[in-house]
Parts: structure tokens; C-alpha cells; sequence
């Protein structure tokens, strides 16, 4: 079990310590600095594991799957509230799903622009 905050160590077929690792969360150490320069109001708690990702929350969340094309694996409730999809409607798809007519034709005027 490797845990952050841990160290690993390593040792070769002689029992010579060959490498140590420092196991860290990146995010949990920047909102450790945060809290303690004392902004606590400003230390957000970003979800850095899928059980966090998972939990209730009021952050619409979707989860999707790392490769192309991102089919949808989990949504929350605030998630549902926001786009009116419900988990059965978007499990499997891409994201594809909230492009509408109106993402379109904004698009489009972005694209005029670059030009």
C-alpha cells in the first residue's frame, strides 16, 4: 500500500539502499500551503481520487473515460440539475451530447473571428 506522505525505499540483492521515492499529493500539499498562510477560505477541496469524485457534492461532476472519445461513466445529481441529463440518458456517450444548436452557431462566430 503506498500512501502520500510515505516514503519508498528500494534495496538492491545486497541490502544496499538503491533509490528512495517520496510519495506525495500535489494537490493536498498546495492546499495545505494555502490553509496555512492562512487563507482557508480560499483552500478549495479539488477531488484528486474517484471516491472524492464520486461524493456528494453541489459541483456539477462528470466523470468520463481517459481515452478518446471520453465515453461518460458517471454523473452527479448537480451535474443532472444543470444539463437536465440524467445518468441513464448519458452513460456511454461523449460530450458530445450538450453541443447544440446554439453551441454551434456560437462556434461558428468564434471561428469568424480567428480568421
Amino acid at each position: 500500500c503506498v500512501m502520500p506522505g510515505m516514503l519508498r525505499a528500494c534495496f538492491g540483492p545486497t541490502n544496499k539502499l538503491s533509490n528512495v521515492e517520496m510519495i506525495f499529493d500535489a494537490m493536498g500539499f498546495c492546499q495545505q500551503l494555502e490553509r496555512a498562510s492562512g487563507n482557508d477560505s480560499l483552500a478549495q477541496i479539488i477531488p484528486n481520487c474517484l471516491q472524492m469524485a464520486l461524493g456528494i457534492s453541489d459541483e456539477a461532476r462528470v466523470i468520463t473515460q481517459s481515452k478518446a472519445p471520453f465515453p461518460i461513466v458517471s454523473v452527479n445529481e448537480a451535474w443532472t440539475r444543470v444539463t437536465g441529463y440524467t445518468q441513464v440518458d448519458v452513460e456511454g456517450k461523449d460530450l458530445s451530447i450538450l453541443n447544440g444548436r446554439e453551441t454551434k452557431e456560437k462556434n461558428s462566430d468564434i471561428e469568424s473571428v480567428a480568421k
